[in-house]
């Protein structure tokens, strides 16, 4: 068990081991300041292929075996434990590098995945973002058509309005001046008419009417020779 212990380490990082292995060696070994703390912190990860190499020949051994080494001293059952856990370890180590290898690329790209997908995501936003406030936009643009469009309607239709009160008030147009020109003919005569109706006014209540027709016809026929035509009145 010694022997086999001593094969994980060089003597110079020993004090006080010669490097024999013989029973003196053993005794420098074991006695040797420090060896358990070395032993506890030895870099089982890190192992030399030539040391696991050289431990071989011991921990296939059939007398290797901690219980049987417990009759002889309980110091090297321990140390024969710890060769034979290492050895262990060494194997499933070299089966578990290349999975840590393969679980380190797997997560670097994987976080590479991630960063992309991050990356993506934040574009995807930005996309959105920008989709949002164009449809907000479009929205806006629809309503502002939609009044435009009322506006023009409600334009066109006082349009049309104007149109035909243009039309109407041009036949009315025609109608007023006439009704001016006749109320304008009229007032050419307003004053003859209130002088012939004040004059009948006067003269009718104390005549007959014989004579008030045969004072028209006087007041007709002098109307005529002047030139003034009151059959019309």
């Amino acid at each position: 068990a010694c022997k086999a212990v001593m094969a994980f380490f060089d003597p110079k990082d020993v004090p006080g081991w010669s490097g024999s292995t013989d029973w003196k060696g053993c005794r420098e070994f074991l006695t040797s300041k420090g060896l358990l703390k070395q032993i506890k912190e030895y870099d089982v990860d890190n192992i030399k292929p030539i040391v696991l190499s050289r431990i071989q020949k011991f921990v296939n051994d059939p007398d290797f075996d901690p219980a049987q080494i417990a009759n002889s001293s309980k110091m090297c059952m321990y140390l024969s434990m710890w060769v034979q856990a290492v050895n262990n370890y060494s194997k499933v180590m070299v089966k578990a590098v290349p999975l840590r290898e393969k679980s380190a690329k797997a997560n670097a790209e994987l976080a590479d995945v991630n960063q992309r997908l991050s990356e993506a995501r934040s574009k995807l936003k930005a996309v959105q973002e920008k989709l949002k406030t164009l449809q907000i936009n479009a929205e806006n643009v629809k309503n502002q058509k939609e009044k435009l469009e009322q506006t023009v309607k409600q334009c066109r239709s006082r349009l049309r309005n104007a149109e035909q009160l243009s039309e109407s008030l041009k036949s009315e147009g025609v109608r007023w001046e006439e009704s001016i020109k006749t109320i304008e003919e009229a007032m050419k005569s307003l004053p003859l008419q209130i002088f012939f109706s004040s004059a009948c006014m006067a003269y009718f209540a104390a005549f007959t009417p014989k004579f008030r027709k045969d004072l028209v016809d006087s007041w007709v026929l002098k109307a005529q020779e002047r030139g003034i035509d009151i059959k019309s009145f």
